[in-house]
C-alpha cells in the first residue's frame, strides 16, 4: 500500500514540477503534461461557453439542439483527433499529438459558437439582432 501512495505522490509531483515549466518544456513527458493541462484549461473554457449559451438558448427553445450538436462536436473532435495521431500510436509523442489537436479544434469550437450564435444572443438580450444596430 505505501509504494502506491508513493507512485501516486510521485507522478502528482512530477506533474506540478512538469506544469510550473509549460513556458519551456523540455522533454516529452513534460510537453505531455503541459499539452494536457492546456487542452483542460481549453475545455473548461468551452464548458463555460457552452453552459452560457444554452441558458440563453432556453428562452428560444434552443438548448436541446446546441447542446446536441455540441456534443455531435466533442464526437468529432475526439474521432478526428485520434485519427491524426494514430501514425504515432505506439510512440511517446502520440499524447502530445492527440492534445495539440484537441486544443486548436477546441478553440475554433469557441471562436465558432461566439461567431455563430452572435446574432441570436443579441436578439435574446437585446430584442434585435446586431445586423440592425
Amino acid at each position: 500500500m505505501k509504494i502506491v501512495i508513493f507512485l501516486a505522490f510521485s507522478l502528482f509531483m512530477q506533474s506540478c514540477i512538469a506544469g510550473e515549466d509549460c513556458d519551456n518544456p523540455e522533454t516529452q513527458y513534460e510537453m505531455n503534461i503541459c499539452s494536457g493541462n492546456e487542452l483542460t484549461n481549453m475545455e473548461n473554457k468551452l464548458e463555460t461557453k457552452v453552459n452560457s449559451i444554452s441558458r440563453n438558448l432556453k428562452e428560444i427553445k434552443g438548448e436541446k439542439l446546441f447542446i446536441k450538436s455540441n456534443e455531435a462536436w466533442f464526437k468529432f473532435r475526439d474521432l478526428h483527433c485520434e485519427s491524426v495521431a494514430q501514425i504515432y500510436e505506439t510512440g511517446s509523442i502520440h499524447s502530445l499529438i492527440e492534445s495539440e489537436c484537441k486544443i486548436m479544434l477546441t478553440k475554433e469550437r469557441i471562436n465558432n459558437i461566439d461567431n455563430d450564435y452572435k446574432d441570436t444572443l443579441n436578439t435574446i438580450l437585446n430584442g434585435s439582432p446586431s445586423a440592425n444596430k
